[in-house]
C-alpha cells in the first residue's frame, strides 16, 4: 500500500469515528444579554426592569450579572456596563459607580442572582473575574407583572478590603484577591425618570416593585 493511501485510509478511520461520537449535552448555554430598548427580540415571559451597576474597579471594560431559576434551569446574562454604555470613556478611567437601566424578559417563576462577570484593566491587563463562590439574592417574577426590582450595585473595595469582605471575593491573578460587596438600593426615582425616554412602553403606575434584599 502507498503512503498516499496509507494517509487516505487514516483520514477515513478518523472521519468514521468523529461522526460516531454522541451529542454532546449538558454544556453552559450562551446566555442571552440583556436589551438596550424595550424590544428583547421575542424572549418569552414578564417584563423586569432593574439597575445593574458596578463601583471600585479602574478601567472597566464590562459588567454583568447571571441570573438563574432556583429550581434549576438556563442562566441569564443581564449587561449593565459595557463598550456601548453612556459616558463609558468619560468615567472609564475612574473608580466611579457604573450602571445601566435595563429591561428584560423572564418567564415567571422564582430566579436568584447568583453572580456576575467583570471584565477589567485595573491590573496591569485586561482580566475577566467572578466570584470564588456563588452568592444568592432570590426575587420572583409573578405572571402579569412588570417588577422593578431596584438597583444591584456591586462595591469592590479593593485589597484591604478582604479580611472584612461581607459576601465573598474574587482572585485577579494567581494568589491576589479583592473584595465584594453587592448592595441593594432603592432607587426608583432616577430610574422612572429615565425609564420614560429608554423604554416608552413601560408606564411607572403599571410597575410593581420588588425591591431586591
Amino acid at each position: 500500500m502507498t503512503s498516499r493511501r496509507q494517509l487516505f485510509c487514516k483520514l477515513l478511520v478518523c472521519a468514521t469515528a468523529v461522526s460516531a461520537l454522541p451529542h454532546l449535552s449538558g454544556c453552559v448555554a450562551t446566555a442571552p444579554v440583556a436589551p438596550s430598548s424595550s424590544s428583547d427580540g421575542g424572549r418569552p415571559g414578564e417584563k423586569v426592569l432593574m439597575r445593574v451597576s458596578a463601583q471600585g474597579l479602574k478601567y472597566l471594560n464590562s459588567f454583568a450579572l447571571l441570573i438563574r431559576p432556583i429550581k434549576g434551569g438556563e442562566t441569564v446574562k443581564i449587561q449593565g456596563w459595557g463598550m456601548g454604555s453612556k459616558g463609558y470613556w468619560s468615567t472609564y478611567y475612574d473608580e466611579v459607580e457604573k450602571g445601566e437601566l435595563v429591561a428584560f424578559s423572564l418567564p415567571s417563576g422564582d430566579y436568584e442572582i447568583y453572580s456576575f462577570v467583570a471584565t477589567a484593566s485595573a491590573w496591569g491587563s485586561p482580566r475577566t473575574v467572578s466570584p470564588e463562590k456563588n452568592f444568592s439574592i432570590p426575587f420572583r417574577v409573578q405572571s402579569g407583572e412588570t417588577p422593578y426590582l431596584g438597583n444591584l450595585l456591586m462595591r469592590f473595595q479593593g485589597d484591604t478590603g478582604v479580611a472584612s469582605a461581607k459576601i465573598g471575593t474574587v482572585v485577579i491573578d494567581g494568589q491576589r484577591k479583592i473584595a465584594f460587596e453587592p448592595i441593594a438600593r432603592d432607587t426608583r426615582s432616577r430610574d422612572f425618570e429615565e425609564m420614560k425616554t429608554l423604554f416608552p412602553d413601560l408606564k411607572p403606575e403599571l410597575m410593581t416593585v420588588r425591591l431586591l434584599k
